[in-house]
């Protein structure tokens, strides 16, 4: 009896260690992103290794759970959905002649094994002694990541990353709105004094939105959108401590107007210098209303509404966008779809992608069901206007048009239907109405950006999930 004691205390010893560290590198992997992801262990970087493990997991995991039986209680529908993808993957996979040996394969593909987080973070962290305080990761290391992004980032870090990872950089934007709507969202759901998250929430707003507006517009409204959503969930928190909550609103908007000068250089959002003259101060009232008045008048984001318009190209209507960067991702989705019609003549003409293409010659609708594969960069990318300046650039900005490119309709399909049970297996309304409010955001950046494409992005993101909305969700559902 004692014996079994031991080995019991000894294993949970063993999960408990292991979980902090795997919250240890949640929180690495928001600080410091793509940098960390990059970082060589041998010749592999730690991205690649770490989609090697999620690859092995899932094929043994499918295969082990019928006969381990972990009860998954929340997860039980995205588990069946997950079986599905693994099925859809190896059927475009043999579909297009893949070869199990090539890495780009497990590349292009790990849009699925990312997926697998959700499992293992489930099984490590609900069969270990985690602590209320683990869910504050986010919180903690949001604001560590808006000052290394805008006020100082420690040349040690930069130095580090150069030397042992493949490049340095700063987070990306839609990283920063990642950890932002679940740091959020954990202090809305566990915080015991609504008006404390409250606090937060307003801060941190008002001090990240100049940054986003800055960094991308992919991340700019999906926060603007966020912001907008959670602020009607505080309405009445707002309504019972309205004097505080007057004042915390006044802090957030000199705390904006703060961010602003220190992200732009200026209060016209205008990326370049800034100089106060001494009729003008930082701080004065006229200063301030300036600032917030003229984010309504930037081109490059209000424009965007306004600049869709639909115009022929070679005998067929094309969506086009005034917005040069809105118009070459919507010219790249509309080629990848219609590529699932007319790929297998790009094989026997490959030389002649464009003429193929344009001639709408006949159709095959083999590719449109089970996808391109996963062999090579999707021929919408075969183009060096599309590559980028260092010519390394294959993704289309768009996770859900990755997907139907890579393995068709059929994918895509169970992927939506896999988000739709994420959200109707948390049986509790409110739990489940903030929940929406946190996927919204997410999903809508990856709509524009590579995010899910990445092992970060996904990474935090799912283990977020589970960490918020799935464990102890009992305790949580009373909110």
């Amino acid at each position: 009896m004692l014996k079994k004691f031991k080995i019991f205390n000894l294993r949970e010893t063993f999960l408990t260690t292991v979980s902090n560290i795997y919250l240890i590198f949640i929180s690495l992997f928001i600080i410091f992103g793509r940098s960390f992801s990059g970082i060589y262990i041998f010749s592999f970087r730690m991205a690649e290794l770490l989609i090697g493990f999620l690859i092995l997991f899932s094929l043994i995991f499918v295969i082990a759970q019928p006969k381990i039986k972990i009860k998954f209680d929340m997860f039980h529908n995205q588990f069946k959905f997950f079986q599905l993808l693994l099925v859809l993957f190896f059927l475009s996979f043999f579909s297009n002649k893949g070869n199990l040996l090539d890495t780009y394969t497990y590349k292009s593909s790990s849009y699925i094994w990312t997926i697998s987080i959700i499992f293992f973070t489930f099984i490590l962290l609900n069969y270990s002694d985690t602590k209320k305080y683990h869910k504050y990761i986010f919180s903690v290391s949001l604001p560590i990541t808006y000052f290394f992004s805008t006020i100082h980032y420690p040349e040690i870090f930069i130095n580090f990353f150069l030397e042992f990872s493949d490049k340095w950089d700063f987070v990306k934007a839609s990283d920063i709105l990642l950890a932002f709507t679940l740091a959020n969202t954990s202090n809305y759901l566990l915080f015991k004094n609504r008006f404390n998250s409250f606090i937060y929430f307003s801060i941190s707003s008002a001090v990240l939105l100049p940054l986003f507006l800055f960094m991308s517009k992919g991340s700019f409204f999906p926060s603007l959108l966020f912001i907008f959503m959670f602020f009607i969930n505080y309405l009445k928190t707002i309504k019972i401590k309205n004097l505080k909550s007057l004042f915390v609103i006044l802090i957030s908007i000199v705390l904006f107007v703060l961010s602003t000068y220190e992200v732009w250089g200026n209060l016209n959002f205008e990326k370049g210098e800034f100089n106060v003259s001494t009729e003008e101060s930082l701080l004065k009232l006229n200063t301030l209303g300036r600032g917030i008045s003229d984010i309504a008048d930037q081109k490059d984001t209000v424009d965007v509404f306004a600049s869709l318009y639909v115009a022929k190209y070679t005998g067929y209507n094309r969506l086009y966008s005034t917005d040069m960067m809105l118009d070459w991702r919507f010219q790249i989705w509309q080629d990848v779809t219609r590529d699932l019609f007319w790929y297998s003549e790009y094989l026997e003409n490959p030389n002649n992608y464009t003429l193929v293409r344009n001639e709408l010659s006949k159709r095959d609708y083999k590719y449109l069901l089970v996808g391109l594969g996963y062999n090579e960069m999707l021929p919408a990318m075969n183009h060096w206007e599309r590559q980028g300046s260092d010519g390394s650039n294959e993704n289309v900005h768009n996770y859900f048009f990755n997907v139907l490119g890579r393995g068709g309709i059929l994918q895509l399909l169970t992927i939506c239907v896999f988000i739709i049970a994420m959200i109707f297996d948390i049986k509790d309304k409110q739990l489940r109405n903030v929940f929406i409010i946190t996927l919204i955001p997410i999903y809508l950046t990856s709509f524009f950006d590579t995010s899910m494409e990445s092992f970060r992005f996904p990474f935090v993101f799912y283990s977020g999930l589970v960490i918020l909305f799935k464990l102890n969700q009992k305790n949580l559902s009373d909110i």
